[in-house]
Parts: structure tokens; sequence; C-alpha cells
């Protein structure tokens, strides 16, 4: 026989046992204990973890405002200054530090149907 098949076997064997045994306490006296904890104060409730929760977000936002700066997607590099600003109509999203995408957003579709 396997080693690990009658190491199985031993372990059923003994759960068998171990169920067939009657209960320490009948349902009756376990719920009388347990009522009779509950009503004692045996279970502290905790505090709320406000101040826990607080002090998590406000380290959350420093390093949110550390990791991910801040700019506005208009503002090229060198600030507002260093690219002239578009004419009406059209658009200015910065795709990285040194990389605008004009958009115009007047544009009209010139075709074959025009």
């Amino acid at each position: 026989m396997n080693p690990s098949n009658d190491r199985y076997e031993r372990f059923i064997e003994a759960w068998k046992q171990q169920a067939g045994r009657p209960p320490g306490l009948d349902a009756d006296q376990a719920s009388q204990r347990v009522r009779a904890r509950i009503g004692s104060g045996g279970w502290k409730r905790r505090p709320p973890m406000v101040g826990w929760a607080l002090a998590t977000a406000a380290v959350l936002v420093v390093l949110a405002a550390i990791f991910l700066p801040l700019r506005s997607p208009h503002r090229g590099p060198g600030g507002p200054g260093a690219v002239p600003s578009p004419p009406a109509g059209v658009a200015v999203f910065w795709l990285d530090e040194t990389t605008p995408l004009y958009m115009n957003l007047n544009a009209q579709a010139k075709g074959e149907d025009s």
C-alpha cells in the first residue's frame, strides 16, 4: 500500500471516530453560555478607526502630490510663455513635455462631395 494512502486512511478513521463522539454540551447549554458571554460584555467593540483612516488618506494625498506632478495640459515646456498662443479654433494638447498636438476645430471636410 502506498504510504500516503495509508496516512489518508488513518486520517479518515480518526475523523470518523471524532465525529461519532457525543458533544460535550447539548444545544441548550451551549446557547446559554453564548448568551451569558454576550450579556456580560465579554466581547468589547473596537472603537472606530477614523483617526487611522484620515492619517492614511493624508499620506496617500502627499504621495500622490510627490509622484504625480500636477501640470496643466495646456502649458508647454518652459511655462505659459514658451509657446505662442494658438489662433482661435485651434486646441493644443501636450502629449509629453516636448510634443504638442494641434487640433483645428474649425476645419471643414474637403472632398469630392463639397
